[in-house]
Order: structure tokens, then sequence, then C-alpha cells
């Protein structure tokens, strides 16, 4: 089996938009950015749930509108890059939270040894 030679994984706080299981067990999250001159900006992406239980849990816990903290991974392959669905947990709630402000970026990256 081929070992990934760079592998990120992102956490993150971002909204459900979509749960789906045709043709493969996927979430669709929306995060919201604040782009040039303040203007909110949202980015939409798909993301694969290879996991069965970690789908079963999202369908049983998670609805659409959902803030969830979610850990996507990316690896990169020779022959390409896989992104995955890692976990989601449901955010505390904050109380400080006086407007929708986007969540900080947590980031990692490592190499396989």
């Amino acid at each position: 089996m081929e070992l990934p030679f760079q592998r990120d994984k992102v956490t993150t706080i971002s909204t459900v938009v979509d749960l789906s299981s045709d043709p493969q067990p996927s979430i669709t999250l929306v995060d919201y950015v604040d782009g040039p001159g303040g203007a909110a900006r949202h980015f939409t992406q798909t993301v694969p749930v290879n996991d069965l239980l970690l789908f079963s849990r999202l369908t049983s816990e998670v609805s659409r509108g959902d803030q969830l903290e979610v850990t996507i991974v990316n690896e990169w392959y020779d022959t390409g890059a896989v992104t995955y669905l890692l976990d989601f947990a449901k955010p505390a709630p904050r109380q400080d939270l006086l407007s929708q402000e986007a969540e900080p970026l947590h980031m990692t990256t490592t190499a396989p040894h």
C-alpha cells in the first residue's frame, strides 16, 4: 500500500449544508470568511466520509444548519490526493459571539515516517 508523502489535518467550525449516502457517504459544509473590504464570502465543500460508523453518527446526531467542529484530512500521493472527514464534534456554545465570525483555522502538516 502506497504511503502519502504529505498529510494535512485541518480542524475548523463549519455549518452543515447536507448529508448524502449516494453514491458515496459525504457531508457538504459551508464556511464563512471575511473577504477583501470585509465582505463575507462563503466556501462550500463536499467531503467524503469513508468511515461508515462515523457516517452513522453523523446521520443520527447532525441536522442541516448545525455548526460542527470538523477535522478533515488531505493526503497527497504520487498518484493524486485524497480528502476525507476524520471526525466531528458539536462545539460548545460561545457566550462572547456577537456576530457570525469565522472561527480560527487549525492546521497541522506531517510527513509519514
